[in-house]
């Protein structure tokens, strides 16, 4: 049986792959959600539940994930970014996979569709869990904020979010820009029981923090997962710049190796 640590091993790898592949970019951003990815869809997510990818410049995260789930063909996935492809920079809108539910990528959207979705499964009466992950933008759009005070208030403990929070953004550090201080007190106020894992790329701190999230809880659940933007590749981490550059094929080679001694060291 395989473990989550080599799940979360081929993800980056199909990342990197057709990452350098297609030459683009958005690399470090789909790194750092590869282990709060796999917890997801390996640990928690069930057939029926739904998830939505709120921070759609990780796409190739989510692309590699459904690919190992058996959800998304190796020939799909190589087609990745190319010309004709139902798999584009960022989720389709209108594509053939029933696991991506929307079009996703200008931040601040994913979670008021999740919360839609939890709601109208509370006034269906079904049991399905809704998903979604964020990131530090989405968390400084206000539509966010709208959507995390109206679940609150709606009660929606069939809602869990995620919050890669790796404190970079599209145009710099998140602290320089828009702090996101006491992200879990405010989620706490706002009716969620809010949980922080302090090392979101560690599968077992991603284990703990879920299992503290309390069961008869009757709200919305958060974990807040810090990250490292571009994790597992020594020229990546915690760098604004691999938000955006694509690489070449020395640095597609280092970073192969990278992940590989990352593998071996868990």
């Amino acid at each position: 049986m395989i473990d989550l640590n080599e799940w979360a091993y081929r993800c980056a790898s199909n990342i990197l792959s057709i990452t350098n592949k297609a030459k683009c970019g958005h690399i470090g951003s789909s790194l750092s959600c590869v282990s709060v990815l796999v917890d997801i869809f390996f640990n928690r997510k069930n057939k029926d539940d739904v998830f939505i990818l709120s921070k759609g410049h990780a796409a190739s995260a989510l692309y590699s994930i459904l690919n190992l789930k058996g959800l998304i063909t190796d020939d799909q996935l190589s087609s990745f970014y190319q010309e004709s492809t139902f798999l584009s920079a960022h989720p389709p809108c209108n594509g053939p996979f029933n696991d991506i539910r929307f079009g996703t990528g200008s931040l601040g959207h994913g979670l008021s569709l999740a919360v839609g979705i939890a709601l109208a499964k509370k006034l269906l009466r079904r049991t399905e869990k809704v998903f979604c992950l964020l990131s530090d933008g989405d968390c400084q759009e206000g539509s966010t904020w709208e959507a995390l005070m109206f679940a609150g208030a709606r009660k929606l403990d069939n809602l869990f979010v995620y919050m890669d929070n790796n404190s970079i953004q599209g145009f710099g550090r998140t602290k320089d820009i828009l702090p996101l201080d006491n992200l879990s007190e405010h989620l706490k106020l706002l009716g969620f029981d809010s949980v922080i894992c302090s090392d979101g790329n560690n599968l077992k701190c991603l284990d703990t923090a879920f299992n503290k999230l309390q069961n008869d809880f009757l709200g919305p659940k958060c974990i807040i997962a810090k990250t490292v933007k571009g994790y597992g590749v020594s020229f990546m981490e915690d760098t604004v710049d691999w938000h955006y550059l694509p690489m070449n094929n020395e640095q597609y080679l280092t970073a192969l190796n990278d992940i590989k001694k990352l593998r071996e060291a868990k």
